[in-house]
């Protein structure tokens, strides 16, 4: 493999680049200050602290050193090209680093995601969820619930395989159905989240919506601490929506700017309300901001329910305009759990403004920043249960393709259920289950039935759970099985060494390309995946089987 470099860390095979621009090997994982030389020129380029990781303690599970170099891009840039003069190393790619760690099994794919989230976390919530998919809490959910969807596949094949036998014990579909469902249950669960770990992840998205002329852009520039938007006394300035990213209280926030809600004339200003209401009806927070000085109905009769009647009250459209389709989309999907309703212009009031304690309901002034504390509080509590608490509960779906998956897996789970309720075949019941492993392996990037997986019997449904080693028609012509039995035969060697002698014998591959049935011998063995194995198995399951011997 070649050796890969970046600015801050180095990984080779050994420690040979090591050698020759330290000339030592430090003890492994403790920091040594060491005077850094160009081998080739035999000039000193720095003198750093080096952190020696042999494989596999390490990040990757290879050789890895890091130089801690003063960071002047001088230095910086004379430790590279002496690295890069030495044979065989080359700059890392992006990625690099953490596709060695996946190929090498110290991260699994949602940890890779999780990194990169991490490295990308803008606010404190983000990090916290990043932080907690990377150590690995959503790839041991799924790991788990493909371990169980795997015993039980191996119970339904064993009633496939010794349905008739007088050891298998009557219900053992049965229960294999009461987990299924409890497991399919956990799933639901799961993909019933609001879609909390993807709008954390990627911005929550807070629309400030309103008529002309009552402080929009004026409550968005006091939100960014910036002028951000152009703020004048004509109506219709804001033609566009404009985006602004912003960090309120820990949650990440994408706020929009819109265009007065009103009958307009120019036709840019219509295309600018038009988009105004379509940002309205996809946002998954809006702002309401009105004028509270044109309140017509005055403040001691102050009520917002139904709050679709009091969107149109606020906005200065026709009463044509507000039956055209897409007002009314927009207007109905403004709710009480996604909605807050902000009052402005509370300094031109006679009276002060109520004291009020209300998350769906702010009175503020943008001119003298009165409320604003308020407003920000009521902003929080709704992005906190947009998004949830990074911390608490279980871990997050955080990327599409999760959620796709898990929806097939499922899909998948809901099919074996049917089959083993309407009596339908087993073994399309257990290829469903089979689907559905596909599926949450696809997550983590562990290999499916499409791998040789030899999966060792623990507490399963049934205490006398069989086990068998079996697999499908493959491409290669069917050959003997003879030089598998051969090896298989020996009924006296431990289960673990056969097998792994046995998969790694030429004669054994070539028997496995056929459509053969192996029954194994009593006893346990850790679950490993043995790659070397250069067939391409559909299936291959193994546990614990004690009637071979009565069979041969």
């Amino acid at each position: 493999m070649e050796t890969i470099q970046c600015s801050h860390c180095l990984q080779a095979a050994g420690n040979v680049a090591l050698l020759q621009i330290t000339g030592t090997v430090p003890k492994p994982r403790r920091a040594v200050l060491c005077r850094l030389k160009d081998p080739l020129k035999g000039d000193t380029i720095d003198h750093g602290l080096v952190l020696w990781f042999p494989g596999p303690h390490s990040f990757t599970g290879e050789d890895c050193v890091e130089f801690q170099v003063h960071g002047g891009p001088s230095v910086v840039t004379s430790l590279l090209g002496a690295l890069g003069g030495l044979l065989g190393l080359r700059p890392a790619e992006p990625g690099d680093f953490a596709k060695r760690a996946f190929f090498n099994g110290k991260l699994d794919l949602t940890a890779v995601e999780g990194l990169a989230d991490l490295i990308h976390a803008e606010t404190e919530a983000q990090r916290k969820q990043a932080l907690r998919q990377m150590e690995g809490d959503l790839g041991r959910l799924y790991d788990k619930w493909r371990a169980d969807l795997v015993r039980l596949v191996a119970h339904v094949e064993a009633v496939i395989d010794f349905g008739e036998d007088e050891n298998i014990e009557d219900g053992i579909l049965d229960e294999v159905k009461l987990k299924v469902q409890d497991l399919h249950r956990a799933v639901m669960e799961h993909l019933s989240d609001g879609r909390r770990g993807e709008r954390l992840r990627a911005g929550v998205h807070v629309a400030i919506v309103g008529a002309p002329n009552v402080g929009k852009s004026s409550l968005l520039n006091i939100l960014c601490q910036r002028p951000a938007a152009i703020v004048s006394p004509h109506a219709g300035t804001t033609r566009d929506v404009l985006e602004s990213a912003l960090d309120i209280c820990g949650y990440p926030v994408i706020l929009s700017d819109t265009a007065g809600l009103r009958l307009a004339e120019d036709p840019v200003e219509q295309e600018g309300v038009r988009r105004a209401l379509i940002r309205a009806t996809t946002a998954d927070l809006k702002v309401l901001i009105g004028d509270v000085s044109e309140l017509s109905w005055g403040l001691d009769n102050f009520n917002p329910h139904p709050l679709s009647e009091f969107v149109a009250k606020l906005v200065k459209l026709s009463p044509s305009a507000l039956q055209s389709d897409e007002v009314r989309r927009a207007l109905d999907s403004f709710s009480h759990d996604n909605t807050i309703v902000v009052l402005n212009k509370v300094d031109l009031l006679s009276q002060p403004s109520p004291a009020m304690d209300d998350t769906s309901l702010c009175w503020v002034s943008c001119l003298t920043g009165d409320g604003i504390t308020q407003l920000t509080k009521a902003m929080k509590h709704h992005l906190e249960r947009l998004c949830g608490s990074p911390e608490v509960g279980g871990p997050s779906i955080t990327q599409a393709r999760h959620r796709t998956h898990l929806s097939k897996c499922a899909d998948s789970l809901d099919q074996f259920l049917a089959c083993v309720e309407d009596e339908r075949s087993v073994e399309l019941a257990a290829e469903e289950l089979r689907v559905a492993i596909g599926h949450l392996g696809r997550i983590t990037g562990k290999k499916d039935f499409n791998s040789a997986i030899f999966f060792a019997n623990g507490d399963g449904v049934s205490s006398s759970s069989h086990a068998y080693l079996s697999h499908s028609l493959f491409k290669s012509p069917s050959t003997s099985a003879s030089a598998f039995e051969t090896i298989a035969g020996d009924v006296t060697r431990p289960l673990g060494l056969y097998l792994d002698s046995a998969l790694r014998n030429e004669a054994t591959q070539a028997a496995l390309r056929g459509s053969l049935v192996v029954r194994t011998l009593p006893g346990r063995f850790v679950p490993t995946e043995l790659a070397a194995v250069d067939v391409s198995l559909e299936f291959i399951v193994a546990s614990v089987h004690h009637s071979v011997q009565k069979r041969r």
